[in-house]
């Protein structure tokens, strides 16, 4: 399913290395942020080493706690980094 370019909603920007296995902290709070109770998630994985991997964690994590969809973008900016160490300022 292709991103919606005309959803209106939050941009929550999270470190990453968040508990995604146990107490769950960060990700309950994304969702009491979200307030719905049938939403709807999208998650960038951007710095991971493994994007299919953190995506698979991602989706597992948010489908116990109630999303109706996820969607997972996998995009390597550290390749964006290395080709063009400048941009590595603008990303932090």
């Amino acid at each position: 399913m292709a991103l919606n370019p005309n959803f209106l909603g939050r941009l929550i920007a999270i470190g990453g290395n968040e508990d995604k296995a146990n107490e769950l902290v960060v990700l309950k709070r994304v969702v009491q942020e979200i307030g719905k109770t049938d939403y709807k998630v999208g998650v960038i994985t951007t710095a991971s080493e493994d994007l299919e991997l953190r995506g698979k964690d991602y989706h597992k994590v948010f489908t116990t706690l109630g999303a109706s969809l996820i969607e997972i973008l996998k995009k390597d900016f550290r390749q964006t980094t290395k080709k063009w160490p400048k941009a590595s300022k603008m990303l932090i």
